[in-house]
């Protein structure tokens, strides 16, 4: 059975993936980088298992690496100082609104599992209807 993560190791795990600099980016390179925080190599299964993981993973992986591209400087200190804090901001607040929503999906999925819902009911795509 696959090991159950704290939060303290499923956060370092997704600062390693966001944080990805190495030109492969695959589930056996982030098993082996997972190796400093655990002490042993994870399986692709182990971490998959949680969702804050396979989400930093999927957006990694659409992303691609961060490389730096030829910006615009701000003209002046105070510009980008106010540049700055403004991101800052937007960050902070998207997330609060992120942590908000997977605090929302664990509760909807706590209460799937007492009312006896499966997964696979939970995860169907939702069907479009046709205008008349």
């Amino acid at each position: 059975m696959a090991k159950k993560f704290n939060d303290k190791e499923i956060k370092s795990i997704v600062k390693i993936i966001e944080n990805w600099e190495r030109p492969n980016f695959t589930w056996d390179a982030v098993c082996l980088a997972c190796k400093k925080i655990l002490g042993k190599v994870p399986t692709r299964q182990a971490l998959s298992q949680h969702t804050e993981i396979v989400v930093a993973y999927k957006t990694r992986k659409r992303v691609g690496s961060v490389k730096p591209q030829n910006r615009k400087l701000p003209g002046s200190l105070s510009l980008a100082a106010s540049r700055i804090e403004r991101l800052e901001n937007e960050n902070n607040a998207l997330k609060h609104e992120n942590n908000n929503l997977l605090l929302m999906i664990k509760k909807m999925h706590e209460n799937a599992y007492r009312h006896n819902i499966l997964v696979s009911i939970l995860e169907e795509e939702i069907t479009h209807r046709g205008r008349k």
